[in-house]
C-alpha cells in the first residue's frame, strides 16, 4: 500500500487538532493518519508485503524552495512530541508552514525506520515521489499559493529540469515496490542531491545521518503512538 497524503497544513499549519488526537494540523495529515492506518492493517492482517510511505527531500532540508534542514540535538521523546504538536513548544513561529512540513516528514521517515523493526514481516519504506506537477498539495492553500505553484513555480522547476510529472513520481513508489534488492526495508530513498528534487534516487543516510539512527527512530515511533 501507499500512503501518499499530506500537505502544508492549510492557512492554520499550526492548529491543534484536539479531536485528532491532539497533533498538529500539518502532522496529523502527513504522518499521524498514516500511522493509525498502518497499525490498523497490520493488526487486522490486511497490508500486503510492502507498505510505502510518501516522503519528502524537505525531510532533509530543501535551501532552494526554503525548506531548512531539521536539527534535532538530542532525539528525545520529548523533542519528537514537541514535533507531533506543532504548536509552537518546538518552532518559533506556528505559522511557518515550511519548517513544520520538513520536521513533520523528517519525523515520517523516522518511524518507517522503527516501524520495519516493529513489522519485519513486511517491508516499510519511505519513498519521496519528488516534485511532481499535477498534483493538489496545495488544494488547502490560499488562492495565491494555488495559482502561483500551479502556474509559475512548477513550470519553471520543470523548465529547469528539477521537477517532473504525475507518472515519473508514481514510477518511483512502483520501482520502490518491485525493486526489492535494491530498496531496503526502513530506508528512505529520494532524490540524491541537497536541491535536487528530481532524477535518480538515494538512500537519505548519505544526506543526513539522523535517518539511520535507530534510537531516533524508535523515540520518533514512541512519540507519535503517546498522542494515539
Amino acid at each position: 500500500g501507499v500512503m501518499n497524503a499530506g500537505g502544508l497544513g492549510g492557512n492554520t499549519p499550526g492548529k491543534v487538532l484536539e479531536d485528532q488526537g491532539g497533533f498538529g494540523s500539518v502532522f496529523c495529515s502527513n504522518v499521524a493518519g498514516h500511522v493509525a492506518l498502518l497499525d490498523g492493517l497490520v493488526e487486522a492482517g490486511k497490508l500486503s508485503r510492502t507498505a510505502i510511505y510518501a516522503g519528502s527531500e524537505a525531510a532533509r532540508g530543501l535551501p532552494v524552495m526554503g525548506y531548512p534542514r531539521p536539527r534535532i540535538v538530542t532525539g528525545s521523546v520529548d523533542k519528537f512530541q514537541s514535533i507531533c504538536i506543532c504548536d509552537g513548544s518546538f518552532f518559533a513561529d506556528s505559522r511557518d508552514a515550511k519548517t513544520m512540513y520538513a520536521h513533520t516528514k523528517y519525523v515520517g521517515a523516522l518511524w518507517m525506520g522503527s516501524a520495519s523493526r516493529q513489522y519485519p514481516q513486511h517491508r516499510m519504506i519511505a519513498v519521496s515521489p519528488g516534485a511532481t506537477s499535477g498534483t493538489n498539495s496545495a488544494a488547502h492553500m490560499g488562492p495565491v499559493v494555488q495559482f502561483v505553484q500551479k502556474t509559475l513555480l512548477f513550470p519553471l522547476l520543470k523548465l529547469l529540469g528539477n521537477a517532473h510529472g504525475v507518472e515519473m513520481g508514481a514510477r518511483r513508489y512502483v520501482d520502490a515496490i518491485l525493486d526489492e534488492g535494491t530498496y531496503q526495508s526502513g530506508h528512505f530513498y529520494a532524490s540524491d542531491g541537497p536541491n535536487k528534487m528530481t532524477g535518480g534516487v538515494v538512500d537519505q543516510m548519505k544526506l543526513l545521518d539522523d535517518f539511520g539512527k535507530e534510537d531516533y527512530q524508535d523515540n520518533a515511533n514512541a512519540a507519535i503512538h503517546s498522542f494515539l
